[in-house]
């Protein structure tokens, strides 16, 4: 038992929607002890939108997918931890709630789109660069053209010369970088195919992406981002190179 089944087809929500599951997915506590109208109103939507949402994933009401998530959390919760055990306890959950997100229809159609490709641009800012490299490498490695871009001004200049067959694949643990986020509008101006790799929730390269994966990241201090695990992001990395070895 597992809060996945209460984000599948995410993209396929509606923004409200997206926004109620997101919320079960971050802050599933707030649904334990709150009544749907007191959701609601912390969600700023309509009573009648959770309970629609609630019935859409499959149960009575507002009350049994209370039910459901207050199961889910005591199976997860444990008493007397330790620091060790409480970060072990905190990356498990990040490494398990990634492999309850990434579907395997939606990863082979992400990986589809890899192969077709005729030259793959890979974007990151930050730490996350360093996975991009890598990403890079292993792909170059099984006869993938990939390009990790790394120059900021190069990241500005690109789109000039995108073509309709040029792939971008963006990673970024937030969906949210401003440089990336303009890439990716301009990008799609020039009818370049949009893939990208992002922690889960409803964000802005997500939102224009054609084909997209996420993972699960608990931090939102924007402070603190190039501190924060990027386990889930190369769970979702590997899990292509692992895909893609299967062909050679």
């Amino acid at each position: 038992m597992s809060l996945s089944r209460l984000v599948n087809n995410f993209n396929s929500l509606t923004e409200v929607e997206q926004k109620i599951a997101e919320s079960i997915v971050k802050t599933p506590e707030i649904y334990t002890n709150r009544s749907a109208t007191d959701v609601a109103d912390g969600l700023f939507v309509s009573k009648t939108s959770i309970i629609n949402f609630a019935q859409k994933m499959g149960f009575e009401g507002f009350s049994e997918l209370r039910y459901y998530i207050q199961t889910v959390l005591n199976e997860e919760s444990q008493q007397h931890l330790s620091t060790f055990d409480e970060i072990n306890t905190h990356l498990h959950r990040e490494v398990q709630k990634t492999f309850d997100l990434v579907r395997e229809e939606d990863l082979i159609a992400f990986i589809k789109n890899l192969k077709n490709a005729k030259t793959i641009y890979i974007l990151a800012r930050g730490i996350t660069k360093q996975y991009a490299t890598a990403f890079a490498l292993q792909l170059r490695m099984l006869d993938i053209i990939a390009i990790f871009v790394d120059d900021y001004n190069l990241i500005k200049t690109l789109p000039n010369t995108l073509k309709a067959e040029d792939t971008c694949v963006i990673l970024s643990l937030s969906g949210k970088t401003d440089i990336l986020v303009e890439f990716t509008n301009r990008a799609l101006a020039r009818n370049s195919k949009i893939m990208s790799i992002t922690s889960f929730g409803n964000n802005p390269i997500n939102q224009m992406s054609d084909y997209t994966l996420n993972f699960y990241s608990e931090t939102e201090v924007q402070k603190y981002r190039d501190l924060d695990s990027r386990m889930g992001l190369n769970i979702v990395l590997q899990q292509i190179i692992e895909y893609l070895k299967l062909d050679r």
